[in-house]
């Protein structure tokens, strides 16, 4: 059984077929790929239920990473729909997605319902604090939301991908098919925020919530929670680390173990100038005692938790493994003081 890819829209699919029917599908978004992020998004990956258990998902799994590797990209990311599935492929999380309630005190439920039916707007008076001008997002709104999400996001994230009107008129098409509605709020003329609303949805009413810090101390927004949300991997170990800064020079070595890129496998020097700056990361050949062992590396880690401790999701206590025990404090104190990229917003 070959596996097929051809391009649809703006992704790369991947799947294995059975005569003319598709057993095992896997999307890679095109739009991801050289962005400059160094990311690749995975999406829409199924096998069918009378087929799974067989290695189909395995081998379109080690297709996407050649894919991707030719592409010269560090880490591929997605929304897991099971984590144990994918946990074996070297995935595991690196962000959360917040949730959150509407206020009633401050803004009324029933209030957004109407305006998403009949499209409208309303003002919104907040004791103490302000007026607001709330306005259910239309077509002539998409050119401002848009760049105003785009400058939100780039504050809050270095690593996100851009948001097009496109999108915000799908996002907008799917809210209006739930009842919902997409809004923005405007103080003294100028958008403070965005958010999504749907009438009686189970987890929060809000899902996207997109808020200046100004108004965020409003309490428009409440009984704020998060899940784990997106998983990573990484592809390339050495280009990877590289998304790593440190203000003070680093210098150390550390053992990679991935059992499914075995390229990724071995001990890296990583260092930086004396100043600091950007982490280099070399594979290095381990220098061997008299028993044949490896002593170059001064600690270790499972390439699943490489990527999670690049995004600052974990810390290096988490995922590291010191092989001198009188040195820990000194290694996890060095690693933890590198800076991460940051949290990853693929999909608003």
């Amino acid at each position: 059984m070959e596996i097929n890819m051809v391009v649809e829209a703006d992704n790369l699919v991947l799947s294995l077929k059975e005569g003319k029917e598709v057993i095992s599908v896997m999307y890679i978004n095109l739009k991801m790929l050289n962005n400059g992020l160094g990311l690749t998004e995975l999406k829409n990956i199924y096998t069918k239920k009378d087929y799974r258990r067989q290695g189909l998902m395995e081998r379109l799994m080690k297709e996407t990473f050649e894919v991707i590797q030719e592409e010269r990209q560090p880490l591929t990311v997605m929304v897991p729909n099971d984590e144990k599935i994918f946990k074996k492929y070297g995935f595991n999380y690196i962000s959360d997605k917040e949730y959150c309630d509407i206020n009633s005190h401050r803004m009324s439920p029933k209030l957004l319902e109407e305006a998403a039916v009949a499209e409208g707007d309303f003002t919104l008076l907040v004791k103490d604090r302000g007026t607001l001008n709330v306005h259910t997002v239309k077509e002539k709104h998409y050119g401002r939301v848009t760049r105003w999400l785009n400058k939100y996001l780039d504050e809050k994230s270095p690593l996100h991908a851009s948001v097009s009107e496109e999108k915000i008129k799908s996002i907008k098409l799917d809210l209006n098919a739930q009842d919902g509605s997409l809004f923005m709020m405007e103080y003294n003329g100028l958008i403070k925020g965005v958010f999504d609303y749907i009438p009686g949805r189970e987890k929060g009413k809000v899902t996207r919530c997109y808020i200046e810090d100004e108004i965020n101390d409003w309490d428009i927004f409440i009984d704020k929670y998060s899940e784990k949300y997106m998983s990573a991997r990484v592809i390339d170990a050495a280009k990877a680390m590289t998304m790593l800064t440190s203000t003070e020079t680093f210098v150390r070595t550390i053992r990679i173990k991935d059992n499914l890129l075995p390229e990724n496998n071995g001990v890296y020097m990583l260092h930086t100038s004396p100043e600091g700056g950007p982490v280099h990361a070399v594979p290095i050949e381990p220098m061997q005692n008299a028993y044949g062992e490896g002593i170059a590396a001064e600690c270790e880690i499972d390439i699943d938790y490489l990527a999670p401790f690049i995004m600052g999701y974990i810390t290096a206590e988490d995922c590291i493994r010191v092989y001198v025990k009188s040195k820990e404090a000194e290694v996890y104190e060095s690693w933890n003081k590198l800076l991460k990229p940051g949290n990853v917003i693929i999909n608003i």
